[in-house]
């Protein structure tokens, strides 16, 4: 099993997985390292701070991480330190979750006061004195925190799965001034287009093509009001193909044309 830094203050293991709890020191800096074997860490005391890439996660009591096999990664401790611990899981468990279609190579962060829990009682096992209930107790504690561990994960990539559409909707309202395809915005989504189209109206009320078109006239009615670009101008920033199909757009929506909607606004300030 892998050395982690920190005092070791007590350990336990099972034939798949070892608990190791460890203390850190007030404002203790870890500099970037990996481990050779995937571990979860659970802080039962403190905080501190992990950088992993170009992320961060702000760690506090009940807080996990599964960190993958030879994941690079760094942490700094708060003021009061810290007490983390770290289930380390055989390379043979993770080959036997993958048979059974289950992977467990990503990194997850999650929290939740029964990990905490699962936890804390891990902690309890190192505390009393080996009997031969022991091994027992630990593998089942850890097959508790890693089926806790893949229900937040399955949990999260359902959100993010549920959310897809709306990062196309923030997709459409950065770039709606550009020549937007479906079938570009569905690779973006990885759905196909017509599930795109079909999910969007249903959520938004109207297709892709009309919350563009409404986009763009009111970015050109508010450029009529509040400035003195030419019509011209302000079709082609806004994304029309000229004056004319601005004119056609704005007419259908409120009746006026671009002239006659840039009359009705107040003098603009000297």
């Amino acid at each position: 099993m892998s050395t982690f830094y920190g005092s070791v203050l007590g350990n336990c293991r099972s034939s798949h997985f070892s608990a190791v709890l460890a203390r850190y020191q007030p404002n203790e800096n870890l500099p970037r390292h990996s481990h050779e074997i995937a571990y979860l860490s659970v802080v039962l005391k403190g905080s501190y701070r992990e950088n992993c890439g170009n992320s961060f996660s702000d760690c506090a009591v009940g807080q996990a991480i599964f960190h993958p096999q030879g994941e690079l990664h760094s942490n700094h401790f708060a003021q009061e330190g810290a007490q983390v611990l770290s289930l380390q899981i055989s390379s043979e468990f993770l080959l036997q979750l993958k048979d059974a279609g289950v992977e467990a190579q990503e990194r997850t962060v999650f929290g939740s006061s029964h990990c905490l829990q699962l936890a804390s009682n891990l902690y309890k096992e190192m505390s009393r004195p080996a009997d031969p209930a022991c091994a027992l107790a630990v593998e089942g504690l850890s097959l508790e925190l890693m089926a806790e561990m893949m229900r937040h994960r399955s949990a999260g990539m359902l959100t993010r799965k549920a959310n897809w559409i709306e990062r196309i909707r923030d997709i459409v309202n950065d770039r709606y001034r550009e020549p937007l395809s479906l079938t570009e915005l569905a690779a973006a989504a990885s759905v196909h287009p017509v599930h795109l189209a079909r999910v969007f109206r249903s959520r938004y009320n109207c297709c892709i093509g009309d919350y563009v078109r409404n986009l763009r006239v009111a970015a050109a009615s508010n450029e009529l009001v509040h400035s003195d670009f030419s019509i011209a101008e302000i079709a082609g920033r806004n994304g029309f193909a000229d004056q004319s199909h601005l004119t056609r757009a704005l007419k259908q929506r409120t009746g006026l044309s671009p002239g006659e909607f840039r009359r009705l606004r107040p003098p603009l300030p000297a």
